[in-house]
C-alpha cells in the first residue's frame, strides 16, 4: 500500500484524497482528523466544483488562513428554546494527526426574536456551527487537504466522499445579469420616516445610538453561482474577512466584511471598535483630505466612541488586562472608517459562547443602550436581518475568530439580497445616512451587477 509521508506534497486532489483514505484505513480511532499537504490550489475554484450541497468558506482578513469545506462531520444548531450557552458542551474536536486543526464554522442570527422572519433564512436557524467532512486549507503558503471523522458509523461515508472529490475548475468571474431591476426595503420615504422616529428617541434621551439597515433584492436572469460571486468579491475586497455558508437547500450567505468581532488564541483576545464612514478617492491628496475630515467629525468620533466604550464594558468582566489603541483610519476598497484596536487577556475558563453573548451585537450594528436598541430595530426595520450583522466565523479547541457579517449577500436561486446599515446618532441627517448606505452597497454589490 502506497503511503505519502506528511512532508511530501501531493500533486492533485485525487492524489491527496487517496492518501487520506489510506490514513483512515491505518488509523481506526475516532474522533480523528487527518491531513496531507497538496500543491497550491484556488480554494474557491475547488469548492465550486464539488457536488455536495453543504459548503463553507472562510478567509481571515490578514490572509494567513483560508479554508473551504464540504459535507457535515458534526453539526450544532440552536433552536428557539435554547440559549447560546447550550452550544458550548456540544463541540467535539477530533484528534488532529497532521498540521491543521479542526474547526467548527458557522454563525448566528442578528436577533433571535425579530418582529418578522423571512423563510429564506430558515435553513440557517438561530445559530449553526458545522465541522466539515472534507476541507481544503491554506495556512500561509502551505496547502492541505484534510478530513474529519467524528463517529465510527460515518467512516465508509467519508471514504466514499474522498473518492468522489472533483478537481478544481476555473470559477466564472462575470457580471450578474439583472432581469427585473431591484426592490428596496425600506424605500426612500419609509427610510426617512424610520430615521425621524429614531432621531426622536435620541432627542428624548431614550437612546444614544441606533443602527438602521436597508436591504436591496435583485432578480437575475438565471441561477446565481454564489462561489463565483464570492470569488469576485475576494478579488475586489481582498483585505476583508471573506465568508460563505451554503445550506442543504442551496441557499448561500456570503460576504466580505471589514469588521473583526474578536480573534482569540488561548487567553489572548483582540477586537476592534469600528464606526463612521467616508468614501475613498483615487487621488492621494483627496483621499487624505476625506480621511482627515472623518477623523475631525464630531458626529463620527462620538459614534465610534460609543462602540469602543461598549466593547470595553462588555469585555472587562472577563479580562485580567485590557488595553486600547488610539483612533486611526481603516482604509478599504471604496470606503474608510474610524477604528480603535482592543487587546485583552482573558480570565481562566472563559468560553467563546460567553464572549459572543457578551459582545454581540456591538453598537456598530445595534445601538446604545443595547436592549432598547434591539427592540426598536425589530420594530422599525420592515425586514428580517437574519444572519446579516450577526457573528460569523469559527471555533477551535484553543482558538476562535469571528467577524461581523456586514457587506453581505443572501443568494437563493436567481435572487440576490444585499444589506447595508448606518449608525444614527444626534446630528444624523436622513439624506446623509441614505447616501452612506448607498456608498456601502456600491463598494461591494454594484460592481457585481450588469443592467
Amino acid at each position: 500500500m502506497t503511503y505519502i509521508a506528511s512532508d511530501t506534497v501531493a500533486r492533485t486532489i485525487t492524489d491527496a484524497a487517496r492518501t487520506l483514505r489510506e490514513k483512515l484505513e491505518r488509523n481506526t480511532e475516532t474522533p480523528v482528523r487527518q491531513d496531507v499537504r497538496i500543491e497550491a490550489i484556488d480554494l474557491l475554484a475547488w469548492l465550486a466544483a464539488q457536488i455536495n450541497s453543504n459548503k463553507f468558506y472562510w478567509k481571515s482578513r490578514e490572509i494567513e488562513l483560508e479554508i473551504a469545506g464540504i459535507g457535515v462531520a458534526g453539526r450544532i444548531s440552536l433552536d428557539a428554546d435554547r440559549s447560546l450557552a447550550d452550544v458550548e458542551a456540544q463541540f467535539v474536536f477530533p484528534q488532529a494527526h497532521g498540521r491543521t486543526e479542526p474547526r467548527y464554522f458557522g454563525g448566528m442570527r442578528f436577533d433571535y426574536s425579530p418582529s418578522r422572519k423571512n423563510p429564506e433564512w430558515a435553513p440557517f436557524g438561530n445559530a449553526l456551527f458545522i465541522l466539515p467532512q472534507v476541507e481544503l486549507v491554506r495556512s500561509g503558503r502551505d496547502f492541505y487537504l484534510a478530513c474529519n471523522l467524528v463517529r465510527q458509523s460515518e467512516r465508509e461515508n467519508l471514504i466514499r466522499a474522498l473518492g468522489s472529490l472533483a478537481e478544481p475548475v476555473p470559477v466564472a468571474d462575470t457580471d450578474i445579469q439583472i432581469g427585473h431591476g431591484q426592490v428596496q426595503t425600506p424605500g426612500r420615504r419609509e427610510w426617512e420616516q424610520m430615521l425621524s422616529r429614531a432621531l426622536g428617541l435620541i432627542r428624548s434621551k431614550q437612546i444614544q445610538k441606533i443602527v438602521l439597515a436597508r436591504q436591496v433584492a435583485y432578480e437575475a436572469k438565471e441561477r446565481i453561482e454564489p462561489w463565483g460571486v464570492l470569488s469576485r468579491l475576494r478579488r475586489l475586497n481582498g483585505a476583508s474577512f471573506m465568508f460563505g455558508f451554503q445550506a442543504d437547500d442551496g441557499t448561500a450567505f456570503i460576504g466580505a466584511s471589514p469588521e473583526k468581532l474578536y480573534c482569540r488564541t488561548g487567553p489572548e483576545l483582540t477586537s476592534e471598535a469600528v464606526a463612521g464612514t467616508a468614501p475613498r478617492s483615487g487621488d492621494q491628496n483627496e483621499d487624505r483630505r476625506l480621511g482627515e475630515r472623518l477623523l475631525a467629525s464630531p458626529k463620527d468620533i462620538h459614534e465610534q466612541h460609543l462602540v469602543l466604550e461598549s466593547l470595553k464594558s462588555s469585555l472587562e468582566p472577563y479580562a485580567t488586562k485590557l488595553r486600547t489603541e488610539p483612533v486611526e483610519l481603516l482604509k478599504l476598497n471604496g470606503l474608510q472608517h474610524l477604528i480603535s484596536k482592543i487587546e485583552v487577556t482573558l480570565r481562566s475558563g472563559i468560553t467563546d459562547t460567553q464572549l459572543l453573548t457578551a459582545v454581540h451585537p456591538t453598537p456598530a450594528v445595534g445601538g446604545v443602550p443595547r436592549e432598547f436598541a434591539m427592540k426598536m430595530i425589530s420594530q422599525l426595520e420592515p425586514f428580517d436581518r437574519g444572519w446579516y450583522a450577526g457573528p460569523v466565523g469559527w471555533v477551535g479547541a484553543e482558538s476562535a475568530e469571528f467577524a461581523v457579517a456586514i457587506r453581505s449577500i443572501l443568494v437563493c436561486g436567481n435572487r440576490l439580497t444585499a444589506y447595508a446599515g448606518s449608525g444614527i446618532v444626534d446630528g444624523s441627517d436622513p439624506e446623509d445616512e441614505w447616501a452612506e448606505t448607498e456608498q456601502k452597497f456600491a463598494s461591494f454589490v454594484n460592481a457585481l451587477l450588469s443592467p
